[in-house]
């Protein structure tokens, strides 16, 4: 039986943010996580500054997001956002 001081569940942006910061102040955690799908990120996305706040490598990138869309009954707003992203 695996035993733990915290035990995490959920591998989201909250949950894996958790278990990095316990791991790197030396407190034993295991983080739990029902479904390993990873075409669906975690909100939405992550904005692409978290890679190099974190140190992780670029590589690791699945998607980018180009376009936002925001709607309502029959109106729709659709704003580019793929010049805001390499501004970062």
């Amino acid at each position: 039986m695996l035993k733990t001081k915290v035990l995490i569940v959920g591998g989201g942006p909250a949950g894996s943010t958790t278990g990095r910061f316990l791991s790197l102040n030396g407190i034993d955690n295991i983080l739990i996580q029902k479904n390993f799908d990873y075409r669906k990120p975690c909100g939405g996305g992550i904005r692409l500054d978290t890679f190099d706040k974190f140190g992780l490598d670029k590589k690791l990138i699945y998607k980018t997001v180009k376009k936002v869309g925001i709607g309502y009954k029959d109106k729709k707003i659709t704003i580019d956002i793929k010049e805001k992203q390499e501004e970062l």
